[in-house]
């Protein structure tokens, strides 16, 4: 069992240098990096992410609890390795390209004014969420319950009707382009 670190504050710190071997609750991480660290089998709870760097970060069996993203850089982060019990992600202008939420339950997640390109949500699991202002480019949705998931803001997207579940969702009149683009027809504006 690891140690239990709580309400401690960290700056500047480089985890891929300092390793850590500790779970965290009510923490605050600022201008910190954890880019290509090894944070597998700890626990994040109620933890706030502030203009941090965790591309690449290793998230084997990582819980990450109520946790706040803010301005960070998460690149090709594998969330399906994960601990999926109350898996949160609050992001706000945060950049999260090319990740994998493979089969990931997003539903307690937010996402605002974030980048989201080339991100695999294949089976995914993102009933209600909203994805406000959020750049979609290349993101993959196959068999993902998409369920009144709020894509107003949204932009971007290419989403397969038939291939996932949109039953409640909503879309701008100029999001539905990305619902109709797979069937090769031409929308005008008039």
């Amino acid at each position: 069992m690891n140690d239990l670190i709580t309400d401690q504050n960290y700056r500047r710190i480089n985890f891929k240098e300092e390793p850590i071997k500790a779970d965290f609750e009510l923490c605050t991480f600022e201008n910190c990096s954890f880019s290509e660290a090894t944070i597998s089998h700890l626990s994040f709870t109620e933890c706030t992410f502030e203009n941090c760097d965790l591309s690449g970060v290793k998230v084997i069996a990582t819980a990450i609890q109520e946790c706040e993203f803010i301005s960070c850089k998460m690149l090709g982060i594998n969330f399906e390795n994960c601990n999926n019990f109350l898996f949160q992600l609050n992001c706000k202008d945060c950049t999260l390209d090319f990740s994998t939420c493979y089969k990931v339950d997003l539903r307690l997640s937010q996402f605002t004014n974030c980048q989201l390109n080339q991100v695999d949500f294949t089976e995914a699991n993102l009933t209600g969420i909203t994805l406000d202002k959020c750049e979609l480019g290349g993101a993959i949705f196959q068999q993902t319950n998409l369920s009144n998931v709020d894509f107003s803001s949204a932009t971007n997207y290419n989403i397969h009707p038939e291939q996932n579940k949109i039953k409640g969702a909503i879309f701008s009149n100029d999001g539905v382009k990305g619902l109709l683009q797979s069937y090769n027809i031409k929308i005008i504006d008039n």
